[in-house]
């Protein structure tokens, strides 16, 4: 029955990563701690390890499609992965109050944060700008620069942080990032932020491995549920508009994050 409920979790995360550009950080970590009351530190290493697997699986379809800029994407991995790892030497070390208690705050910054979502700032350049990509949508090759790359680095620093410390990809951090400060299309963004978030994802999991908090036969079924979920996700996405999603998400955010509250402080 467990494997099954993970099951079932991956496939949700994943919907909503296809459809909301949300890393599935978010749904399995609360969903792990509340339904199978699984000590947070477990929960967030099988997260982690399920987000290093969905995200090679994304990163490979990308790569086909050149649609990652990896000069960015690597040069902001840096300190990404190092803020990430030492965030996780210290979540090894905190109490499940702590834990749950920060990760209940940050779903309801997460809510806010999507119910004023700032608009994608896709900046027009010419022939002459140093990256592009062909978007077959439009038909057409888009050029574009990066900017304010050190502005970048520190916010994204901060992205590897919540991960190791939460187990959340960071990609609610790392898109708005490249696309708002770093001017990138949000195309190219996303598909950037799923490469940065599988490298962070994965240092940070080599130290919850040392201390044996990864649960491998859980981590098999929330990414085949993952795996599963983002074809569904793909579809729900062509059929239905977001906007109305979005709002059903934030309610939903919301209600779990005062559920985590509470169960840490009582």
């Amino acid at each position: 029955m467990d494997y099954l409920i993970v099951f079932i979790v991956g496939i949700i995360s994943s919907i909503t990563g296809a459809l909301l550009g949300i890393g599935g950080g978010i749904i399995i970590v609360p969903a792990l701690a509340i339904i199978l009351k699984l000590p947070m530190q477990n929960a967030i290493a099988v997260s982690l390890a399920t987000i290093v697997s969905t995200s090679i699986l994304v990163t490979a379809e990308n790569v086909k499609k050149n649609m990652i800029n990896f000069d960015m994407g690597l040069s902001l991995e840096l300190t990404t992965s190092v803020f990430a790892i030492s965030a996780s030497f210290i979540a090894v070390n905190l109490s499940q109050h702590i834990l749950k208690a920060a990760f209940g705050f940050f779903l309801l910054f997460i809510a806010v944060f999507m119910y004023k979502k700032p608009k994608k700032k896709d900046a027009p350049c010419d022939s002459s700008s140093r990256y592009s990509y062909f978007d077959p949508k439009l038909d057409k090759t888009v050029y574009y620069n990066v900017e304010h790359p050190y502005m970048a680095v520190a916010i994204s620093s901060l992205a590897g942080f919540l991960s190791g410390l939460l187990g959340i990809g960071g990609g609610v951090v790392k898109v708005p990032i490249l696309n708002g400060v770093c001017r990138i299309p949000m195309k190219v963004a996303s598909s950037t932020s799923a490469l940065m978030v599988g490298v962070t994802a994965a240092a940070a999991s080599f130290v919850y491995l040392r201390h044996g908090y990864i649960l491998p036969y859980l981590v098999l079924f929330t990414s085949l549920g993952a795996v599963f979920g983002s074809k569904i996700g793909l579809y729900i996405s062509k059929n239905s508009k977001n906007e109305t999603i979005e709002k059903i998400f934030v309610v939903v955010l919301i209600v779990t994050a005062v559920e985590m509250i509470i169960k840490a402080f009582s």
